[in-house]
């Protein structure tokens, strides 16, 4: 029975473990995101985070893309801090694997 239960945990860990070290791409909804110069000062905020491969604003949908490096996570609080100290209301956050094709 404790093979059994060791082998259980191990295919579960062997399977789980890739996919929290892939790059997540993580959409934040925003209100009241319509300024360029704005957006660019989001975009440094989560760059300099250092966790972060690129972001995104599109200004038409109000929506921040942020692609993270592999391995790498912001949680919501975070995001949600950092996108309201800069004078933005956060509607939702969903974060998405970014999948990758070799």
């Amino acid at each position: 029975m404790k093979k059994l239960s060791f082998l259980t945990v191990l295919t579960f860990v062997t399977l789980t473990v890739p996919l929290a070290f892939a790059g997540e791409v993580v959409h934040v909804k925003t209100l009241g995101l319509v300024c360029d110069f704005c957006s660019k000062a989001i975009e440094k905020v989560f760059l300099d985070t250092g966790k972060v491969e690129s972001t995104n604003v599109d200004l038409d949908n109000a929506l921040v893309t942020i692609n993270m490096k592999d391995g790498q996570i912001l949680d919501d609080e975070f995001i949600k801090t950092k996108i309201t100290e800069a004078g933005y209301e956060v509607q939702n956050i969903h974060h998405q694997a970014e999948v990758k094709h070799d």
